[in-house]
């Protein structure tokens, strides 16, 4: 009996040093290189976001659902803080009509009602904002997104007027390619419907906007740099950060979160490094943006940086 006891203390110390080392590892774990391998600069994005036409005017936002991610879940170690998710759309507004029609260009579409349940916690959804981000979606020159998740795209993948705005959905081959789009909503004949940008690295995509080829939390995610006539400037920086925690303090996603995102980790560690180096650091003056980050869209909405809500 002795014996038996003895066997199982052996066991359980075991297996709580094993559980210990696993959540230091897993949970609690960040690690950003020193330096980023990304040689882009604001200069390069400046100019080629000048070289077409005239600028757009404003940028705003729409909020369409809002929720908590679960304790640990956005910055690895940190369990003492809530972190919101705002699911959202940005609109870019010119003051002059586009080519295809238009006067807007829709950022990311949120997801629909019935995506709610994917998202596994307590998120609120805002059917008028809803209503509001398809007249958008409508009414828009073109639509793209940062990334083909379904709280990104799901708006506009079950949209009830998907076949309106499909022909200005641009979409690149890498989102068009993963099997994350199909997830969201998207079957192969309706990709078939939207349009397809092939690019490396940097692509101008109007008068102020480039797109920005930065695959790693998803195979077909890129940033999208935004510029104004009035010289305000925007980094719309998806998901490679839940929140601006995770630029400022240089600390990623835990690493299982990311091994269920499916994510490549090399590429998003030097992606934060760049973020936080060349925009947080020596560009301050750069609106940075990141998806979910209730706050810091509230606080741009409160400065007047972000409109509050689409126009028409």
């Amino acid at each position: 009996m002795k014996k038996f006891f003895k066997i199982s203390a052996i066991v359980l110390i075991i297996l709580f040093v094993i559980g210990f080392l696993a959540k230091k590892i897993l949970l609690d774990y960040s690690s950003i290189p020193e330096k980023s391998n990304i040689s882009l600069t604001v200069n390069d994005l400046r100019e080629l976001a000048g070289k077409t036409g005239p600028l757009p005017v404003r940028v705003n936002l729409l909020r369409i659902g809002l929720g908590e991610f679960l304790p640990g879940m956005v910055v690895a170690g940190r369990y003492d803080k809530k972190y919101s998710v705002a699911l959202v759309s940005y609109q870019v507004v010119y003051d002059s009509v586009l080519q295809g029609g238009g006067k807007t260009f829709i950022i990311d579409a949120g997801l629909d009602k019935s995506q709610i349940k994917m998202l596994k916690g307590d998120v609120s959804f805002d059917d008028a904002g809803y209503n509001l981000l398809q007249k958008g979606m409508k009414n828009a020159a073109a639509v793209v997104f940062t990334h083909e998740h379904f709280d990104h795209i799901g708006g506009m993948a079950l949209s009830p007027f998907f076949r309106e705005i499909a022909g200005k959905t641009m979409l690149p081959a890498e989102q068009m390619a993963s099997p994350l789009i199909l997830q969201a909503g998207f079957s192969q004949e309706m990709l078939t419907k939207c349009k397809k940008l092939q690019y490396e690295g940097l692509y101008a995509l109007s008068p102020g906007i480039v797109l920005i080829k930065t695959s790693g939390h998803t195979p077909g995610h890129q940033m999208i740099y935004v510029k104004l006539k009035s010289g305000e400037e925007y980094l719309l920086a998806g998901d490679i950060a839940w929140n601006m925690d995770n630029v400022t303090e240089l600390k990623r996603r835990p690493i299982l979160v990311s091994l269920f995102l499916g994510e490549n980790r090399d590429r998003v560690g030097n992606q934060l490094r760049w973020l936080h180096d060349e925009i947080y650091q020596a560009h301050k003056e750069i609106r940075l943006l990141v998806y979910h980050d209730q706050a810091r869209q509230d606080e741009y909405v409160k400065q007047g940086l972000l409109g509050n809500g689409f126009e028409f």
